[in-house]
């Protein structure tokens, strides 16, 4: 349903969409998008913006903050669910580019209620979850998010991505597995922050689940939302997952 050649052609937009500072988040962010004129000239273009097979680690930050800098527009039907993952996995590895916590602003209005829920935990002295500032201020220290701030590589699997079809109560699901290694700051401490017994020689490597859910209600309807994102070892339990595990 979107194979990767149209993903190649999506990333090839943003590219596009990034030289051009009159852009912002609208009712109708990237009206351009899906333009047929745009997209038929920039699909022949060759691009690797997230092309894993290059294992340079230095190349791997370069890919991610370029990227970043193209994924400043709010949920739009026009994304396909890999570039809301590429935009959102890639704005927690660069949590603090261009500043403090600004990765954690970005994927904001691309999670959805439950994602920011589990986050955040208990509602704040007025009930309510606390938006995007208390949700900065907590998810920098989530521990499900600890292994992609500042990792030091990230391969997402885009050709074995799976769907599962809506149901009478949900949107459609999309699922994407990804292998991330951490930042060498792991190579010290848990991603609980807590410090290991022992140091190891390099830092550790998570295997890790992205869903993405479609939304069919408005003002989102036939948007693309981050459902959770899992720790792999937790993925198929079927026990649930403790706020450490996913979310």
């Amino acid at each position: 349903m979107y194979p990767f050649r149209a993903l190649l052609s999506s990333i090839a937009a943003l590219w596009w969409l990034s030289d051009i500072p009159t852009v912002v988040a609208s009712a109708t962010p990237v009206a351009a998008f899906t333009s047929g004129q745009h997209l038929a000239t920039l699909s022949t273009t060759t691009i690797t913006a997230d092309d894993s097979t290059n294992g340079d680690d230095d190349d791997d930050w370069e890919k991610a903050r370029s990227l970043v800098r193209s994924f400043r527009f709010g949920p739009s039907p026009a994304l396909p669910p890999e570039i809301v993952a590429i935009g959102c996995i890639r704005s927690l590895q660069s949590v603090d580019y261009p500043t403090d916590k600004a990765g954690l602003e970005r994927i904001y209005p691309f999670l959805t209620w439950n994602c920011i829920k589990h986050i955040v935990g208990c509602n704040n002295e007025s009930g309510q979850l606390g938006g995007v500032e208390r949700f900065c201020e907590l998810g920098s220290m989530s521990p499900v998010f600890q292994p992609l701030f500042g990792a030091t590589h990230i391969d997402i699997d885009f050709d074995n991505m799976t769907l599962m079809p809506g149901t009478l109560t949900r949107g459609t699901i999309a699922a994407l597995s990804l292998q991330v290694t951490a930042s060498p700051i792991m190579i010290f401490q848990h991603k609980s922050g807590m410090l290991r017994d022992g140091i190891s020689q390099s830092p550790p490597k998570t295997d890790m689940v992205i869903r993405l859910q479609q939304e069919r209600r408005p003002p989102l309807a036939g948007c693309w939302l981050v459902r959770d994102i899992i720790d792999a070892r937790y993925a198929g339990g079927g026990h649930g997952w403790g706020r450490h595990e996913g979310v």
